[in-house]
């Protein structure tokens, strides 16, 4: 299934996936804001899903989250948010990442307009370029020690977002990090940081 197959498909609510299909390219359901349910054949031998949630059959990457999902608990075998897993999950509230999870996708949770919150664990080491971008309702956020990179975009629109922790772990900072971010009252760079 190709990049963008079903883009603003906003009256689809439930895919059904064969075994024969052994690759999902990146935003297949973009603007698919109606989206519920991802059924995968069971004998599929790349794809699982769980929950109605797309992961590998290994269960190690979550590629894909249905737009209408308002929690979700990612399960601890899981190693990689992948990019645009939860992009415009527009509903989502509450996430929790667990300490399996050492990298965080570009665009992994981009317009996720509802997420107040999220709390980033000492296992993950790489936060992609614009992985927060448009969550427009974080209101803070704390990046943990073992994160040494903030990337191009990673807070981009984050319109609440009015307090953030770096780490003495922080080297550089990207272009656009944190910018339109209106509402940053506080933030401490720390002297480990190179380059801004």
């Amino acid at each position: 299934i190709g990049e963008s197959a079903f883009y603003y498909a906003q009256a689809l609510k439930s895919v059904s996936l064969p075994k024969t299909i052994n690759k999902i390219d990146k935003y297949a359901f973009y603007g698919c804001s109606s989206l519920e349910q991802i059924i995968i054949d069971e004998n599929n031998p790349t794809l699982k899903s769980i929950d109605n949630i797309l992961y590998d059959k290994e269960i190690t990457k979550l590629l894909v989250c249905p737009a209408t999902k308002t929690e979700v608990i990612i399960p601890n075998s899981v190693t990689k948010i992948g990019e645009g897993a939860f992009y415009h999950c527009t509903n989502l509230s509450e996430i929790t990442i667990p300490n399996s999870v050492t990298y965080i996708e570009l665009d992994a949770f981009t317009g996720c307009h509802s997420l107040t919150s999220v709390v980033i664990p000492n296992s993950v080491t790489r936060i992609g370029s614009y992985a927060f971008a448009g969550c427009r309702s974080l209101e803070s956020v704390e990046i943990p020690s073992s994160v040494t990179k903030i990337e191009w975009g990673t807070f981009l629109l984050c319109k609440s977002l009015r307090s953030v922790k770096l780490p003495n772990s922080i080297t550089e900072i990207g272009m656009s990090a944190f910018e339109d971010c209106h509402a940053l009252s506080s933030i401490v760079i720390p002297q480990s940081v190179q380059k801004i």
